[in-house]
């Protein structure tokens, strides 16, 4: 009979991933629509949700309480107030010249 080494476990839960846990879980660089609970606590410096909306209150910063109770920030919201441009379509000028008049 082998016993597991010391300080581990057969039925060790699973770590999921967090949005900073990106170099050790690759599946953490896609990063959700809204803001992680870390990262709203990060964003915040509150951990409790009474003290995270009333900050996001006082900065302006749109947000929901969802069903289960957490906040819900939307990351696009986020990083364009923070001056992140979006990885969107890029914005293009009109090309003019091909509308010139045939005379």
């Amino acid at each position: 009979m082998s016993f597991p080494e010391s300080g581990t476990s057969s039925t060790q839960r699973k770590k999921w991933p967090r949005s900073s846990d990106a170099d050790e879980y690759p599946e953490a660089r896609s990063l959700g629509m809204f803001l992680a609970p870390e990262d709203l606590v990060t964003l915040t410096g509150r951990k409790t949700r009474p003290s995270q909306c009333r900050w996001l209150d006082h900065e302006g910063i749109p947000y929901m309480v969802a069903a289960t109770g957490r906040v819900q920030v939307l990351r696009a919201v986020v990083e364009q107030r923070l001056g992140i441009k979006s990885a969107g379509a890029p914005v293009t000028e009109p090309r003019w010249d091909i509308f010139e008049r045939v005379s």
